[in-house]
């Protein structure tokens, strides 16, 4: 009897009635396969654990678009996954609609995971129910945009020597649960790579791009964020790291304190409401205060604060998201400064029609191509 072919098939309720008989033979066998059973059985436990992100405040149509991914890939490469995955729980991933090419809209959730045995995924925020049974001590579960994974140790030495990687695209975002409960919110056009557990001195992870961290105190696991050359270090806080520049890499705290260091050198202290700033050229770093951190970390609470920000700049942050090309038939176009506050899921020619009214421009949409110029 394939105990492992007849759970898979209980799960996705394509199981028959002699099948079932024979699952209920094996579940009576002993205490210990009735709780795995009910385990199992029990869809709902596994989104129990993010009802905290459901309960942020945002407003019915932001919230659809924040997903949730709990991923782990056990034994990757050092064994062979025991089931074959049904169609019906991958699906969803193949029937994500793709914007339309000639309208811009906002981003939604949506990346690409990379799996330590080589396979990769598309993630979105499908309401279909998937299920990855990958052995008897790990399965992963999605739905509604919350991915949530279960497995008996998370500082599993033998996990921690493999990893996973999450991309997101131009116009994409994607919240990440880590394995010891720390939360990523990552912004387009940004990559995170991940340990599938921890070991037991520091908890390390890569980044490139953009991403807001939430992470999960552990006075005896240091936190560490390895982004553009530089190191950040913390036990339990909530911070922005934004690396899209080569050049220049800052990273703003709002609540806790960690620590910034390069090379080597000294870890610089950072508190809460100032902002780390690493000039690569100059290899040093510098401690500025931040006037307003909704101004760097508003993404991801769903909003673009502009504070006397250049129409270069606000253009360039759009285009991220819109996933659009912003063109300017004037440089000095760019040099135009701005001020504003407004949802991330704003329809685009709200926003170009704003700009058009308090400034002396014109702005023409082709595709998904956008040009500015001087308005007669």
């Amino acid at each position: 009897m394939d105990i492992k072919r007849l759970l898979l098939k209980h799960m996705t309720d394509t199981i028959t009635p002699e099948e079932y008989l024979m699952l209920m033979k094996w579940v009576d066998e002993s205490p210990e396969h009735q709780a795995y059973f009910d385990k199992i059985s029990n869809r709902s436990n596994y989104s129990e654990l993010y009802v905290a992100y459901k309960k942020r405040g945002h407003s019915e149509r932001q919230s659809r678009f924040l997903s949730v991914w709990r991923n782990s890939w056990a034994r990757a490469a050092v064994i062979t996954i025991p089931i074959l995955i049904a169609s019906a729980v991958i699906s969803f991933y193949m029937t994500k609609q793709q914007p339309v090419a000639d309208v811009i809209i906002p981003g939604t959730s949506r990346a690409v995971l990379s799996l330590s045995n080589g396979n990769t995924y598309e993630l979105g925020d499908s309401p279909e129910l998937g299920w990855l049974r990958i052995d008897e001590d790990l399965m992963i579960t999605e739905e509604n945009g919350v991915i949530a994974y279960d497995y008996k140790s998370e500082t599993s030495p033998e996990l921690s020597e493999y990893s996973n990687t999450i991309k997101t695209p131009r116009g994409g975002e994607f919240r990440v649960v880590l394995p010891d409960g720390t939360k990523v919110h990552l912004n387009a056009l940004s990559e995170l790579t991940y340990p599938l557990a921890f070991g037991n001195d520091n908890r390390v992870v890569k980044l490139s791009g953009e991403a807001y961290f939430e992470v999960a105190h552990d006075s005896k696991r240091p936190f560490l964020v390895e982004t553009n050359g530089i190191t950040i270090k913390q036990f339990g806080t909530r911070f922005n790291v934004n690396s899209y520049s080569m050049q220049n890499t800052i990273v703003t705290l709002e609540q806790g304190s960690i620590g910034v260091s390069t090379g080597g050198v000294e870890f610089a202290m950072v508190k809460p409401g100032e902002c780390a700033v690493w000039n690569k050229g100059a290899n040093s770093v510098a401690i500025n205060k931040v006037d307003d951190p909704l101004e760097v970390c508003g993404w991801h609470y769903n909003r673009f604060v502009f504070n006397e920000a250049s129409l270069g700049e606000m253009m360039e942050t759009l285009s991220l998201w819109y996933d659009m090309e912003v063109r300017f038939q004037q440089s000095d176009l760019a040099n135009l400064q701005f001020t504003g506050n407004l949802s991330r899921y704003e329809d685009i020619n709200t926003i170009f029609k704003a700009v058009e009214k308090v400034a002396k421009v014109r702005i023409k949409v082709e595709g998904r191509r956008v040009m500015i110029s001087f308005r007669n």
